[in-house]
């Protein structure tokens, strides 16, 4: 995840979308951050803990990229908690 202060440009080929963060939490050995897209969305990220960015803050527009091999998609249906068996 990055900033959008570099203008935006990254590696091509990734997929990205931009959003504003919305909270950071520290998980030990990774960090994940609320993002909220632009159509009001909200991605869940985790990105390794190496290193703190400092300008990764609350109201910041960020941009995050991924590489499609790592894209999969859930159908309409499964919403949250439909794997339990209260939902069935």
């Amino acid at each position: 995840m990055n900033g959008t202060e570099d203008g935006g440009a990254g590696p091509l080929g990734l997929n990205r979308i931009r959003g504003t963060l919305v909270d950071t939490s520290y998980l030990g050995v990774a960090l994940q951050h609320t993002v909220r897209t632009p159509a009001g969305a909200l991605l869940t990220v985790h990105q390794p803990h190496t290193r703190r960015d400092p300008r990764l803050t609350p109201g910041v527009p960020v941009e995050v990229r991924w590489d499609p091999a790592h894209t999969f998609a859930l159908p309409a249906s499964r919403g949250a908690g439909a794997d339990s068996p209260e939902a069935e």
